[in-house]
């Protein structure tokens, strides 16, 4: 990483860590909405990049039941803190929080059903590399699994099938960072 690099994410995970309410009704409405679109299921493996303080990660924790488990990921500790509060108070035993980079996580292929990022892809360095890594995360056990994205100020949904290979909403633009080549 170079040093205007780390400069750069040094300054957004500042930003984030020293943010005492970061939640307002934009990001509330966005990440309801994400979960609503992304369909989830009883049991599914969800992945919430860039959680923040949770609030996708947990609406999708109370969707996917007991049978189902939610990994949010952050860099920001105080975020995090956040939503770990969040989840205590909740009761949730289907979700936990780990603090780590969206552009540097490593999962094991084929672990997660749904991957969702809620109002963050703006603050990836790489998308189309994270984007890259998100299609092997995903699992190959169900009929089909997602990338659901929700991004910038108009909300625009990006939708990623990895059965069909297929995009849909207005994610055409994201095609190639997601090194998807039809629709």
């Amino acid at each position: 990483m170079t040093d205007s690099l780390s400069a750069y994410k040094q300054q957004i995970l500042n930003d984030f860590n020293n943010r005492p309410d970061y939640e307002n009704e934009f990001h509330k409405r966005a990440a309801t909405r994400l979960v609503e679109l992304a369909k989830l299921r009883s049991h599914q493996q969800v992945l919430d990049i860039a959680t923040g303080t949770g609030l996708a990660a947990i609406a999708a924790a109370q969707v996917v039941g007991a049978l189902g488990w939610v990994l949010g990921t952050d860099f920001a500790a105080g975020m995090l803190q956040q939503a770990r509060q969040k989840v205590a108070g909740l009761g949730l035993a289907n979700i936990e929080f780990a603090e780590a980079d969206a552009d540097e996580q490593e999962f094991s292929d084929n672990q997660f059903d749904v991957i969702l990022c809620s109002s963050a892809i703006v603050y990836l360095t790489d998308i189309p590399e994270t984007g890259r890594s998100c299609r092997l995360f995903l699992s190959g056990r169900n009929l089909s699994n997602h990338i659901y994205i929700i991004s910038g100020s108009r909300a625009a949904i990006r939708h990623y099938d990895s059965q069909s290979q297929r995009v849909t909403g207005d994610a055409r633009e994201m095609l190639p960072n997601f090194a998807i080549d039809r629709v």
